[in-house]
């Protein structure tokens, strides 16, 4: 039986030789697959048009004028602002950040 799918491996490894701890991504693992990615402003919603509530990451800049992002997912209070996120059947709701809502069923 042949053995089909689609690998990649790290650098200086051989991705038909490489055990899986060095490959970036194997078709063989499931992998989260991107159904929408955005910035959000204050109080918006996102319509995903997926009939069940799918797993998100939410990303927030926890210091002001930062350029680094901390990923959560839900509710969180920061020293500087209330932040929060929360998903739906029909809508993505969060305040500011940057969000990635997959296919994948919660």
């Amino acid at each position: 039986m042949a053995n089909y799918g689609i690998k990649v491996s790290k650098d200086g490894f051989d991705v038909k030789t490489a055990d899986d701890r060095d490959l970036v991504m194997t078709s063989k693992s499931n992998l989260l697959k991107t159904k929408l990615t955005g910035v959000t402003t204050e109080n918006t919603e996102v319509a995903h048009g997926l009939a069940y509530i799918p797993i998100f990451f939410y990303a927030v800049k926890p210091i002001l004028g930062s350029d680094r992002y901390m990923i959560c997912n839900g509710n969180i209070a920061t020293g500087f602002d209330w932040v929060g996120s929360w998903i739906d059947a029909t809508n993505f709701h969060s305040l500011i950040g940057r969000y990635y809502i997959f296919y994948q069923e919660l």
